[in-house]
């Protein structure tokens, strides 16, 4: 017997482009899949903040460093651009694997650029992948913004403690510290290489 848990997040990206006409599936700035360890062709689950809707596809690999997040074919039916979508993984593993599998949550700003990555230890609580780190790691060697502090992302015990008593705040409160990227310009989808 297996269990399907979360692998692999992208929290609340925005949407740039919603065509009807294209091929189908969700077109994904390759980079933002590589940090979430989610395969090209994978399938995944979106759900939009906005409408509230969820549906299955697939992913495409779009422009590394572009930001692209582009919903194609049917699914564009399910969002319009500027929406905020969550983009998750799963995976199967044995009981064993499955109580000690962590995800890792992608965290982006407005313009899809990563932000932090970490994994869930607790409900309102986020930690890092990696908590012993002490220096940076490549994400792409490509990309001008591939280095991030991962470790920069962890909740100090007075964080926590501050947190977990001021329920009402977690909405403004930005727990750890994001690292500021650089970026590109957005690219469309025919940039990607898909045509209608």
């Amino acid at each position: 017997m297996t269990v399907e848990m979360l692998k692999g997040k992208i929290h609340r990206a925005t949407v740039i482009q919603a065509e009807l006409d294209y091929v189908g599936s969700i077109t994904v700035d390759e980079e933002l899949l590589d940090a979430a360890g989610i395969l090209e062709y994978e399938k995944v689950q979106i759900v939009d903040v906005n409408n509230g809707s969820r549906f299955e596809t697939y992913t495409i690999c779009g422009e590394r460093g572009s930001g692209m997040i582009c919903l194609n074919g049917a699914a564009a039916r399910c969002v319009n651009a500027g929406d905020k979508i969550i983009i998750m993984a799963y995976g199967n593993y044995e009981p064993e694997e499955a109580k000690a599998q962590k995800p890792a949550v992608v965290f982006v700003d407005e313009e899809n650029r990563i932000s932090r990555i970490t994994s869930y230890e607790k409900h309102g609580l986020l930690r890092d992948m990696k908590e012993q780190c002490s220096q940076k790691t490549t994400i792409s060697k490509s990309s001008p913004r591939a280095s991030i502090d991962r470790c920069a992302v962890q909740f100090s015990l007075k964080e926590r403690k501050k947190h977990a008593g001021n329920k009402n705040s977690r909405s403004n409160e930005k727990p750890g510290e994001a690292v500021e990227t650089g970026g590109k310009d957005h690219r469309t989808c025919a940039d990607h290489g898909l045509s209608p």
